[in-house]
């Protein structure tokens, strides 16, 4: 990560997802340390090598060996972006609440 330990970029991108805003993420990021500590370019390029190290959902199964019930749930929770109407679907087990 060179200059930023891993521990900043996972508070940054926990910042990220509490904000739904990169700009704002940046923002609070900047304001805690008093100064332009990183830009939005540096932030991202952070945040893709720490996402590239999240085991995907095929290896979190073969670690964890998840046992499904066999009954499914939606859930739904609608989003705007960029003046369109989406939806973000998820899948459960509504026994074991396993992501699908």
């Amino acid at each position: 990560m060179g200059r930023y330990t891993v521990r900043m970029i996972e508070w940054g991108a926990s910042v990220y997802l509490k904000t739904l805003s990169l700009w704002n993420a940046i923002d609070v990021i900047q304001e805690t340390f008093e100064t332009d500590v990183i830009t939005k370019k540096v932030f991202l390029k952070h945040l893709e090598e720490l996402i590239d190290q999240i085991p995907s959902f095929g290896e979190i199964s073969t670690a964890f060996k998840p046992r499904r019930s066999g009954y499914y749930a939606f859930d739904g929770t609608w989003l705007k972006y960029r003046g369109t109407d989406l939806v973000l679907l998820i899948c459960f087990d509504v026994e074991t609440l396993d992501l699908i």
